[in-house]
């Protein structure tokens, strides 16, 4: 039979049949080549390197009792609950809140679905437009974009937003690439393409790698407020909560307005405080005034 196809990541080298293995098996394939250095990586290697990691965690515990059900984490839901203990272990992590008028936005967004859904086959929800809002707070504040490699920060030219999906299963953040070079519809068909991949289990390593910032939507479920871990290696991570109905005071008078919270998640050890609050107002300039985010 002929041998598998092998595919270059980087320095790495892995089959398609061993990718699909570690994606479905949720391993690190990088952790899986550090285990193998200077190997190739086949479907032999990502399962020993499952099975050493099952023994290396494996502990007795007492019995169940009659009223408890014992259910293993493995998997893509392990994988992510050890990245989550590592983020809440390395970063110094810090989330402030901003308030934003989503009122005109709302309005233009009503205006325009039926002729993005016409036109261009895209369901436009808030996303795109944040989106947006986060590369107009970058270009003031480029340390939002920022990575720390031991006593190196590294800024990054390029904004690729890794946009959280819930898969009903686990929480996977394919990477939309080259954010401010993209317009709305653009951004809109992106996430719509990427969101139904994870959702039938279909992202590439190339899909879910690169991001320099996330973004995450529990609105869509009612949440309000959040304090969001950090996507390592990077240093920030916007949450955004429920559109609500909410009575405010505007030029003296009681009015209602759809407003939403903003939810920043960063890591103190390279953004200050400051610059993370200023990064947070202008994302709410920019989403209190939308019009300008149409112009490509």
């Amino acid at each position: 039979a002929p041998r598998p196809e092998r595919r270059d990541l980087g320095d790495l080298k892995i089959s398609p049949l061993a990718l699909k293995i570690a994606q479905e098996q949720g391993a690190d394939i990088r952790e899986v080549a550090a285990s193998y250095p200077g190997q190739k990586i086949g479907k032999k290697e990502i399962f020993e390197f499952i099975e050493a990691r099952k023994e290396k965690t494996k502990s007795v515990g007492p019995a169940p009792s009659p009223d408890e059900e014992i259910r293993p984490l493995t998997g893509a839901l392990r994988a992510m609950a050890e990245h989550m203990a590592v983020s809440a272990q390395t970063a110094a992590r810090v989330t402030t809140v901003a308030e934003v008028d989503m009122t005109e936005l709302a309005k233009l967004r009503t205006a325009l679905k039926e002729k993005f859904k016409r036109d261009y086959a895209v369901k436009l929800t808030f996303i795109p437009f944040v989106m947006k809002a986060i590369c107009a707070g970058i270009q003031e504040f480029p340390i939002l974009n920022a990575s720390l490699r031991r006593d190196e920060i590294i800024l990054h030219r390029s904004v690729h937003i890794g946009v959280a999906v819930d898969t009903g299963q686990n929480l996977l953040v394919p990477v939309v690439k080259d954010v401010p070079q993209k317009s709305i519809v653009d951004l809109g068909r992106e996430v719509q393409r990427l969101t139904g991949k994870a959702r039938e289990g279909k992202l590439s390593l190339q899909d879910i790698q690169g991001g320099t910032i996330s973004l995450t939507n529990a609105g869509v479920f009612g949440a309000l407020l959040a304090t969001p871990i950090i996507h390592q290696p990077q240093s920030a991570i916007l949450w955004i909560g429920k559109v609500m109905e909410t009575p405010v005071v505007r030029d003296g008078q009681v009015v209602i307005r759809s407003m939403m919270y903003l939810c920043l998640s960063y890591d103190h050890r390279i953004i200050m405080g400051a610059q993370a609050v200023q990064f947070l107002q202008i994302i709410k300039r920019t989403l209190e005034n939308p019009y300008e985010l149409l112009i490509p």
